[in-house]
C-alpha cells in the first residue's frame, strides 16, 4: 500500500541567547560571546503504510518536538575559548551535542554525543490464492515488534601541547547499536495446498564497541618521535529466527529454527615510530608495530524441526587468537630533481 502524507506541521524559530553579544573594550576579558538556541515542533500524519514510511523517510508518524539547533560561542583575548552545538529532538531519538574547550598553552578538550533512530519495515508478502481461516482471518502478515536501531557514539578527547616540540593526547570512544531490523530472509506460510516465503522476519542487535587510545608525539634533536596505545573491545549479541512456518488452517507457528551469536573480542595495538631528515637529499624513518587479538564467540541453535536436519546445538564455542609484530626501516634519497629512491 502506498503511504499518502496527510499532515505536515512544522515550527521553527530561533532565539538569541540572553549572554549573546560583542564586547567592543580591549582591557575585557571576553572578545566574543554568543549563543542562539531554535526550538523545533514537527507533526507528521500518514495514510497507508506508516512503517514504510518511517523507513523510508528516517521518521515516524506522530509529533517530534525538542531544540532543532543549539549554538554557543565564548572566547577571550587570551585566546580561550568554548564553542558548542547541538539538537535534541525528542520522538525520533535525534540528539547531537559537541562541545570544544581550549586552553591557550594548555590544550584542547573535545566531546561529542551522537545518537539516531533507523526505523525497518516490518511487512511481509501477499499470495493471491491464499484465503484466510477461522486461526487466521487477516492475511497481512506482520512482524509481532516494532523494528528499529538505536545507533549513536559518544567521544571524549584530551589533547595536551604546552609547547611545540611535545604533544600528547588521550580519547576514549563508544560506539553501538541496539534494537531490531528487518531480514529479506522470509519465512514459509503454509495453506490451500501451497507452500509460499512471504513471512517476515526480523534480526535482534545488541552492538558495543570501546576505543581508549593514547598517543605521545615529541621532537629532540631534530628527530621526530611518537608512541601510541589503543585498546578496542567488541562485544555483541545477535539472535535471529532462521526460519519458521506459519500454518494458516491453525494459526501456529512450527519448525521454528532460532539462532543467538555472542562475540567478545579484544585487540591491543602498540605503534613507535621514528623519523628524521638526515640533510637535504636524505631522509630516514622506522617503525615498529605489534598487534594482539583475542576473540571468543558462543553459537547457541535451536530447532524444533522434527527434520532429520535439524540444527538443535548449545554452546558451540570458537577462539581466535592472533599476534603480529612488524618493523619497517626506511630511507628516503632524492637523486635529482625528478627521481626519488626509496629502500626499505
Amino acid at each position: 500500500m502506498k503511504q499518502r502524507i496527510i499532515a505536515i506541521i512544522s515550527l521553527n524559530f530561533a532565539l538569541p541567547l540572553l549572554f549573546g553579544g560583542f564586547c567592543a573594550y580591549a582591557e575585557a576579558e571576553v572578545a566574543k560571546s554568543a549563543g542562539e538556541i531554535t526550538p523545533s515542533i514537527t507533526y507528521i500524519d500518514v495514510i497507508g503504510d506508516k512503517e514504510k514510511f518511517a523507513e523510508d523517510h528516517w521518521i515516524k508518524k506522530g509529533v517530534t518536538g525538542g531544540i532543532g539547533e543549539y549554538s554557543y560561542i565564548n572566547e577571550n583575548k587570551h585566546g580561550d575559548s568554548i564553542v558548542a552545538e547541538g539538537r535534541a529532538l525528542a520522538g525520533n531519538g535525534d540528539y547531537f551535542f559537541n562541545c570544544d574547550l581550549k586552553k591557550e598553552g594548555f590544550g584542547n578538550f573535545v566531546f561529542e554525543f551522537k545518537q539516531f533512530k533507523k526505523y525497518y519495515d516490518g511487512t511481509g508478502g501477499f499470495f493471491s490464492l491464499f484465503t484466510p481461516t477461522a486461526a487466521v482471518p487477516k492475511l497481512d502478515f506482520e512482524t509481532e515488534r516494532d523494528l528499529s536501531l538505536n545507533i549513536g557514539n559518544f567521544k571524549v578527547e584530551g589533547i595536551f601541547s604546552k609547547d611545540e616540540n611535545t604533544k600528547c593526547s588521550v580519547s576514549y570512544e563508544r560506539e553501538y547499536r541496539k534494537g531490531a531490523k528487518s531480514l529479506v530472509s522470509w519465512g514459509p506460510v503454509t495453506g490451500n495446498g501451497y507452500t509460499e516465503y512471504i513471512l517476515p522476519t526480523f534480526l535482534e542487535v545488541d552492538e558495543m564497541t570501546d576505543k581508549l587510545d593514547m598517543k605521545i608525539e615529541h621532537t629532540v634533536n631534530g628527530i621526530d618521535v611518537s608512541a601510541e596505545q589503543t585498546w578496542e573491545r567488541v562485544n555483541s549479541q545477535i539472535q535471529k529466527v532462521n526460519n519458521r512456518t506459519l500454518t494458516l488452517s491453525t494459526g501456529l507457528f512450527t519448525n521454528t529454527r532460532i539462532k543467538y551469536e555472542e562475540l567478545i573480542s579484544d585487540m591491543y595495538t602498540t605503534t613507535v615510530r621514528a623519523s628524521k631528515e638526515l640533510n637535504e637529499r636524505a631522509f630516514f624513518s622506522t617503525a615498529f608495530l605489534y598487534s594482539h587479538y583475542h576473540g571468543h564467540t558462543t553459537e547457541t541453535v535451536t530447532d524444533t524441526s522434527t527434520s532429520a536436519y535439524n540444527e538443535n546445538n548449545p554452546n558451540n564455542p570458537a577462539n581466535v587468537r592472533q599476534d603480529v609484530v612488524t618493523v619497517l626501516p626506511k630511507v628516503s634519497i632524492s637523486l635529482s630533481e625528478h627521481l626519488l629512491m626509496d629502500a626499505g
